[in-house]
């Protein structure tokens, strides 16, 4: 499958392989993955019989240019664009990367008084651990971008079902259209289609899992006339059919 959010994984537990779209890799207890967004990835076998175990961390680009906060900006989204990489237990990187991630662990389990602003304080601490790590380039987006683009990106999730057209997105953000999807792309690590896509297949997982939900009113709600092309994307992005899906997670 694939999703908008970008992805952190730490194995706690087992040992098997992470398949991505080009490659296979084994993975082992105490590895920790970094996935952006639209990476295809799923973990095809598990060794042993005694299963595995991940505390996975998802989050979306926003984080980086919707925030006020200063510790984080639009460059620090190349640390996730177009990045499926494994950093193997026992390496300085991932101890450092693993005590991060078991704080936020320890948080969002015992979710104490104040602990929403020491899950943020975490995660940003682990995203620093990257930045150590990498040289990255400078972006030059002026502020108003960030809104118009937010602007753009609401409009989309709140129109799935109509027929969304990029001529008409960009206008809602005020660009020519090549600008738009240049300026939404380099945000985002995605073009605006992409999002289109995975929004509305994320839509339909959420309506699939309704009693008596049909996949034919699904397919429209989500903005697809055509049903095949609503049972394609679907499969591509989720890795099974919607009426798989539908039997699998009906409430």
């Amino acid at each position: 499958h694939k999703h908008l959010d970008f992805e952190i994984s730490l194995i706690l537990e087992g040992s098997g392989v992470y398949r991505f779209k080009d490659f296979d890799c084994r993975f082992n207890k105490g590895d920790v993955f970094v996935l952006g967004s639209n990476q295809v990835h799923c973990i095809t076998e598990v060794d042993g019989d005694c299963g595995m175990k991940l505390f996975n961390i998802q989050f979306e680009s926003r984080l980086f240019w919707a925030s006020s906060s200063a510790a984080l900006n639009e460059r620090h989204l190349q640390l996730f664009n177009n990045r499926c990489q494994r950093f193997e237990s026992g390496s300085d990187i991932s101890e450092r990367m693993r005590r991060r991630i078991e704080e936020l662990g320890i948080e969002t389990h015992e979710r104490t008084a104040g602990h929403e602003i020491r899950i943020y304080a975490a995660l940003i601490a682990l995203i620093g651990e990257l930045v150590s790590i990498y040289e990255l380039p400078q972006i030059d987006v002026q502020s108003s971008d960030y809104s118009s683009i937010g602007q753009a990106m609401r409009y989309i999730d709140e129109h799935l079902a109509d027929d969304l057209t990029l001529d008409g997105i960009s206008a809602e953000a005020g660009y020519s259209k090549n600008y738009f999807s240049a300026l939404f792309t380099s945000l985002n690590g995605l073009s605006p289609w992409d999002y289109i896509i995975i929004r509305r297949i994320e839509h339909g997982k959420r309506l699939l899992g309704a009693p008596h939900a049909s996949i034919t009113e699904v397919a429209y709600k989500c903005g697809y006339r055509n049903i095949s092309n609503f049972n394609r994307r679907f499969k591509r992005l989720a890795g099974c059919t919607p009426r798989e899906y539908a039997q699998a997670h009906k409430s």
